[in-house]
């Protein structure tokens, strides 16, 4: 049996993962902050303190990009009872955001297990575009 803070790779190896996420590319970062949001202005994840500029914006990058474009100075994995902060080498680097958003009533208002997916669905295929090269 494995213990709370067992790590895992994601279920991220389904080629049509991408058809399953609910926020829209290009992915933005304004000037100052560590804050991404989707094309509709939806807070989607951040980046956690000590990432790179650099690596932010290769992230970025990676993402809206329509061909995967894996980034292969990274090895990206969760932890099984963090399961919204990605991590690189057992650091995390980036946390998924936009909960309020996803289950108020200002926003999309969804039970928790819809936003719950939403938010599994993204991590993984964050991970899975990143970390794979292949044509998403």
């Amino acid at each position: 049996m494995e213990n709370d803070n067992s790590t895992k790779q994601s279920n991220a190896s389904k080629p049509m993962l991408a058809n399953r996420i609910f926020y829209t590319r290009p992915f933005k970062m304004y000037e100052y902050g560590s804050q991404v949001y989707d094309a509709k202005d939806n807070f989607v994840f951040e980046f956690e303190k000590g990432v790179s500029k650099e690596l932010q914006k290769e992230i970025i990058f990676s993402l809206n990009s329509l061909d995967n474009e894996p980034i292969e100075s990274i090895n990206l994995t969760f932890f099984e009872d963090r399961i919204l902060n990605i991590n690189n080498e057992n650091k995390s680097i980036i946390c998924i955001r936009g909960w309020g958003n996803l289950t108020g009533i200002g926003g999309y208002n969804f039970d928790y297990e819809k936003a719950l997916k939403i938010q599994n669905d993204f991590r993984d295929w964050i991970i899975y575009k990143l970390s794979t090269q292949t044509t998403s």
